[in-house]
């Protein structure tokens, strides 16, 4: 019998002929098939796969894929295509043949199932609640890819990284389909099931995608927002992958109809997960002035089969429950008033409800975007507590329209918790309305490096549920000890969980170390500070370099609060990661400017999360080499670094200088690749002990950094203490007016100390006194303020 393909090209759905037997396409299917009919007999149902199973693979530009026309079960007609322009053919006359374009279906299915097995078991399904003629598009699955992502393998989903050549060109293929005359361009859906509904939303959210909604099933995304259930090594990847589909999500085009269907219990596609990707698109549809995301729960007995030990113990089966539904086509298929692609400033408005669309068919129409207001009132403290204070964050940008979302609103910022990390909220709170979950509540969510977690407002209180180091727990806010504006906010632990530890936010570190930032990339000294997604990933990257070596910054202040203010909040946020290993000393000698109360007022986050210990000495005058001495005796850490407090360090200083000492066995190290670092001096705490530190019997200034590095060159060997010139280190920019004012008094320069100091340093090393000080204690007396919880406050 003639069989009629519709293949497509380089022409969308050109029509080809050939001859073949019917019941050798039959037993391809693995249908059952109904007897040829004549021409011009009555109406005969034939089953829709059996068109597409015999096609081959059609391909564009590297796209896989068969097509199938899908007829209504009940009164159908025969399963053809529609025709192209000009007279009927011969095997049309005397059956009922659609003449005009017909909406489209673009399926992707899970990762197990090949095309003709997806279309035996998708027609069907969709045959059965279908109420209108329509054609399916499935493509295969690229190789090596789960879906969009370079990796098939099991853990693919959670480590994989996001192809974005191959999702272009899945769009521009999509695209093409929906060109071609035969298609009504204001009814194509993109739908899937499992990873397909993943590679489904990823289509969707895509910046060319025309598509008017999407229907999924056992929807999960690209990562996970938790860790539950990972492996330790991918749970990080996992949690990033996801915080980024999750942003690709909240910008998608816009659709008519959203449908996702779950199962809470489904233990493949976790509800948490699924409700992530819900409210990221809602949230886009909101914007839009667009129909709100439908999410459906499915209840036990509505799976496809009853789960057991033996079968779907995963709870993962109810592909015919979420595309048998009666009514899910006709849902999709409504004569919806399609918007325009959304574009920011844009004017026009959307038909009124009920009405016929004020544009052609095909033409979206959106309302214009909301303006951020310039201002808001915030809620009252008596809305949480008397002394709750809440006022708007610079981060929000827009109104917030609900109570919950104008309690929230100071949260959406980056935070520094001594239990988590960097906090990043990286979108905006959002209002949950009733019907989807039940109740109104605001939510807002949270990264950081080792998981991520959500702060819900629910009536009058709020509350953090979290993925801790220590494992699960909820929180709720305590409005008696926190302000939601600078910080501190306290989370206390609710019983039952197992993290049993308050948890506290503070914001005034980071907010003086962006300050500083700005005023040293105006001053050329450092790049300008960089904002987007690549740097929330950067900053939620946990400490994973390895190492057995602790490392202390040892600093010294006088008077120096102007250098302090610039450099050290830089220093500390770029470390705050290594926290764990990491630790700065800075010693006060009697500084008259204020730098006692900056280093409690501002970086008091890092004191308590023993980052930063501060201690108090007194010197006759300010002498460098005992300064230093005492700041480098006190630190109990195994690599010592002189870092004066006008000096610079990233992330990845003390990565790789712990790197350094342990594969390379250095005793030392000193940097001289940037002005005002040459006294940036790295050496075992043990060999600065044994040498006796600085030379203290010299004048108050100049070369103790340089004779204590040669000390070391000729007690180990200049293979074991280099010198570094590669590395780029910076400091904040001085001169040598402002390193001796403290010591005017004794009517030299600092020319002329160092020329003195150099000279009685060589003739002591040239006479073998590499230990100095032998003949008192070196340094002085320290006591140490603020006291963090690991430690009391004592003298050293």
């Amino acid at each position: 019998a003639p069989v009629q393909l519709w293949l497509k090209n380089a022409v969308p759905f050109c029509p080809l002929e050939f001859e073949a037997p019917a019941r050798r396409i039959a037993m391809a299917s693995s249908l059952p098939m109904a007897e040829p009919a004549d021409v011009g007999a009555a109406p005969v149902q034939l089953v829709p796969p059996l068109v597409a199973v015999a096609q081959p693979y059609l391909k564009w530009r590297g796209v896989e894929y068969k097509t199938a026309l899908v007829q209504p079960a009940v009164g159908a007609a025969a399963c053809v295509p529609p025709p192209p322009p000009g007279p009927p053919p011969s095997w049309a006359i005397g059956r009922p043949v659609p003449s005009h374009p017909l909406p489209l279906l673009v399926a992707f299915a899970g990762l197990g199932g090949d095309v003709d097995v997806v279309l035996s078991q998708w027609v069907p399904t969709l045959q059965r609640t279908a109420q209108e003629p329509f054609l399916l598009a499935v493509p295969r699955r690229p190789a090596s890819h789960w879906w969009f992502i370079d990796d098939a393998g099991a853990w693919g989903w959670v480590q994989g990284k996001l192809d974005h050549a191959m999702l272009d060109v899945f769009a521009t293929w999509a695209n093409s389909l929906r060109a071609s005359q035969h298609v009504d361009g204001g009814k194509t859906f993109v739908v899937g099931y499992s990873g397909g509904a993943y590679a489904a939303l990823e289509l969707f959210a895509h910046r060319d995608s025309n598509f008017c909604g999407v229907l999924a099933g056992a929807v999960h995304g690209h990562g996970q927002a938790d860790t539950e259930g990972l492996p330790l090594k991918r749970a990080h990847t996992a949690v990033g992958y996801f915080a980024a589909f999750l942003q690709r999500l909240r910008h998608h085009n816009g659709g008519s109809r959203i449908q996702l269907t779950h199962y809470e219990q489904d233990q493949m596609a976790h509800a948490g997960d699924v409700r992530h990707i819900a409210e990221a698109l809602n949230d886009r549809q909101l914007q839009l002035g667009l129909p709100q995301v439908v999410l459906r729960q499915l209840r036990l007995d509505e799976l496809d089969n009853w789960p057991s030990t033996k079968k779907d113990k995963s709870h993962h089966n109810y592909f015919r429950a979420t595309f048998g539904q009666e009514g899910s086509l006709a849902a999709l298929f409504a004569d919806h008033v399609r918007p325009l692609r959304p574009t920011v400033g844009s004017t026009t408005t959307a038909a009124p409800a009920g009405g016929s669309p004020s544009k052609p068919p095909g033409c979206w129409s959106v309302p214009a975007l909301e303006e951020p207001a310039s201002t808001w009132s915030s809620p009252s403290a008596s809305d949480l507590s008397d002394s709750t204070t809440i006022a708007r964050s610079d981060a929000s940008t827009h109104a917030p329209r609900s109570f919950g979302e104008r309690v929230l609103a100071p949260l959406t910022r980056t935070w520094f918790s001594t239990h988590l990390g960097r906090v990043v909220a990286p979108g905006e709170a959002r209002v949950l309305l009733e019907g989807a979950w039940g109740e109104t509540t605001a939510v807002l969510h949270l990264l950081w490096p080792a998981g991520a977690g959500i702060v819900r407002v629910v009536g009058r209180s709020m509350f953090l549920e979290a993925i801790t180091p220590r494992g699960p727990g909820t929180f709720k806010f305590d409005p008696l000890q926190s302000n939601a504006t600078r910080g501190p906010v306290v989370w206390l632990p609710l019983p039952g969980h197992q993290e049993t530890q308050p948890q506290v936010w503070h914001a005034t570190l980071l907010d003086a170390s962006l300050r500083a930032r700005e005023h040293l990339a105006a001053e050329g000294v450092l790049p300008k500070l960089e904002v987007g997604p690549t740097a929330m990933w950067r900053e939620l990257q946990p400490d994973t370099s390895p190492g057995r070596l602790s490392l202390a910054f040892c600093t010294t202040v006088k008077d120096r609060l102007w250098q302090l203010r610039h450099a050290l909040p830089i220093c500390l946020a770029n470390n705050w990661r290594h926290r764990h290993w990491v630790r700065f000393y800075i010693v006060d000698f009697g500084s008259s400017d204020g730098a006692l109360d900056f280093l409690l007022s501002t970086c008091r986050e890092a004191i308590d999360a023993g980052l930063l210990r501060v201690y108090q000495a007194e010197l006759p005058h300010f002498h460098a080499s005992k300064a230093k001495n005492t700041a480098h005796s006190i630190a109990q850490e195994d690599i010592l670094v002189n870092l004066d407090c006008d000096n610079l360090v990233d992330e990845d200083f003390a990565p790789r200088v712990r790197r350094r000492f342990e594969e390379d066995g250095l005793h030392a190290l000193r940097f001289s690749g940037g002005q005002g670092t040459c006294g940036r001096i790295c050496c075992l705490r043990e060999d600065f002990l044994q040498l006796r530190g600085y030379d203290e019997e010299c004048h108050a200034f100049g070369a103790q950094d340089l004779d204590f590095f040669e000390r070391l060159q000729q007690s180990f060997g200049k293979l074991a203490a280099p010198v570094d010139r590669l590395m780029d280190v910076r400091a904040v920019p001085n001169n040598k007016a402002d390193t001796i004012r403290l010591v005017t008094h004794l009517g030299m320069s600092w020319g002329q100390m160092d020329a003195a100091n150099r000279a009685v340093f060589h003739a002591r090393t040239a006479s073998g006194q590499l230990v100095r000080n032998r003949t008192h204690c070196i340094g002085a007396p320290a006591t140490r303020c603020f006291g963090g919880a690991d430690e009391e406050e004592g003298e050293v």
